[in-house]
């Protein structure tokens, strides 16, 4: 039996959420264009064959500029200490910034890369300490030869979760990051980085349907009044799309109730970054 843990780390929107949820084969990390979506560690149980890995998908690297950024970069600095293996992802051939010291580099989203100069780069790394891999998360290409690799390299141990589970996070967890991720993704630019999401209420009531109470938090009210569009629009459909993503994962019906409230500066304040981030 073998089990360890493998961080996934690299710079925003490099496609280390998209590598998870295509390794595990459920979507337990939210994706957009945006950068910093992922906000906190998120575990990836594979289990397989006698071997359990958890992947741990962290925010991308970046310089603190608030209590919120500090918090995701004390999260990064754990993973890298906790990890058996650590896998730094680039979507850049000409980034040369990746960590020396991960045990792979991954180049990923190599179906849209000019292929005649991924050689270049793979020569010009050949020699470093670290294993090289070209993958595309999104389309699965070269994925399953570098968990094929992963699963050598992993130590003999004893299980660390439940056969079966396949992620850390609660359901209220996964629930409003389906919410966060409608968000970023609907609106776009118009409102910066300051959206949290908190359910409130989860609960399966007697037809075995789940009734979920959320409150998406922003900074400013002219963000609020965004968030909720013309006569309620834009936060039905939010709503609608994060329903329908938490319908597939849990596989029943949900009625979903979202509310907007203003909470100005939190991404500076400690105590609520602590708990719009469930800690």
């Amino acid at each position: 039996m073998k089990s360890g843990f493998v961080s996934i780390i690299g710079k925003p929107n490099v496609g280390k959420s998209t590598l998870l949820n295509r390794i595990i084969g459920e979507k337990i990390a939210i994706t957009s264009k945006r950068p910093q979506t992922t906000r906190s560690n998120i575990m990836g149980i594979l289990n397989e064959d006698d071997i359990q890995i958890v992947f741990i998908d962290t925010p991308g690297i970046h310089q603190s500029k608030n209590k919120l950024d500090s918090s995701m970069n004390k999260d990064i600095r754990q993973a890298r200490e906790d990890a058996d293996l650590v896998l730094h992802i680039v979507d850049n051939i000409s980034d040369d910034s990746f960590d020396i010291s991960a045990d792979i580099l991954i180049l990923n989203k190599v179906d849209k890369l000019d292929k005649q100069k991924i050689l270049p780069f793979l020569e010009a790394n050949k020699n470093k300490t670290f294993e090289i891999f070209c993958i595309s998360a999104k389309t699965g290409e070269g994925v399953d030869d570098l968990v094929k690799y992963i699963k050598e390299k992993i130590p003999e141990g004893e299980y660390f979760f439940p056969d079966g589970e396949i992620t850390n996070q609660s359901p209220r967890a996964l629930m409003s990051e389906y919410i966060r991720e409608q968000a970023f993704r609907l609106i776009g630019d118009e409102i910066p980085f300051g959206i949290a999401v908190i359910v409130d209420k989860m609960k399966s009531n007697e037809r075995d349907i789940l009734e979920v109470e959320a409150t998406i938090y922003c900074e400013k009210e002219s963000h609020k009044s965004i968030i909720i569009g013309k006569n309620g629009s834009k936060l039905k459909e939010i709503s609608t799309k994060a329903r329908l993503a938490g319908e597939r994962f849990f596989g029943k019906k949900i009625y979903l109730q979202t509310w907007v409230k203003v909470s100005p500066n939190w991404r500076d304040n400690e105590f609520l970054v602590n708990n719009y981030l469930g800690r």
